[in-house]
């Protein structure tokens, strides 16, 4: 990938944004979630749910294609955000080598920076980016919620593809049907 990050406009339909999107909204609302995340307390957050496992494997082979690499899945996260929510700005861990942050829903459009740069994505809109290189965070929410999910890959850290996954008796990503 010659790029830090790149935005990518529709890499999933505004259909699926949504469905994903009134789905967590929902089940942030009858299950709260993880609320004991470090960078964002208190946020809703959901780790490797089987719905955004599928997506990591179903958007891989398009993340491919844009940044020429071979990527390996790692994990999925996903966060719904609240008004008055940050994203500290960071770089990620060597298990978040390529990431993809795609918005779902969003009542008001929130600005991602990327190395400084401000972006701003749309449902169904994405950026994949070198998260072990570019500093990326969010400044305050002013909205009622966004819907953010995270797809992490590695390309060179192939010892960290089952850095979040390597629970005993938990299964590996399936690929495809056939």
């Amino acid at each position: 990938m010659k790029e830090q990050y790149k935005v990518m406009r529709n890499i999933i339909s505004k259909e699926l944004a949504e469905f994903l999107g009134l789905y967590f909204l929902n089940l942030s609302n009858f299950s709260k979630g993880n609320l004991s995340d470090q960078q964002t307390m208190n946020t809703p957050s959901y780790d490797s749910e089987a719905i955004t496992e599928t997506l990591l494997v179903m958007i891989l082979k398009r993340l491919e294609e844009e940044s020429g690499l071979e990527l390996h899945p790692t994990y999925s996260y996903l966060r719904v955000y609240k008004k008055g929510d940050e994203l500290p700005f960071h770089k990620d861990r060597p298990a978040c080598e390529i990431s993809c942050t795609i918005n779902l829903k969003q009542s008001h459009p929130w600005s991602i920076y990327m190395d400084g740069e401000e972006l701003i994505l749309h449902p169904g809109d994405g950026c994949i980016y070198k998260g072990m290189e570019v500093n990326h965070g969010r400044y305050e929410f002013e909205g009622d919620y966004c819907i953010q999910v995270f797809c992490h890959y590695v390309n060179t850290h192939l010892d960290h593809v089952d850095d979040k996954i390597s629970k005993p008796g938990k299964p590996r990503f399936i690929t495809n049907l056939g």
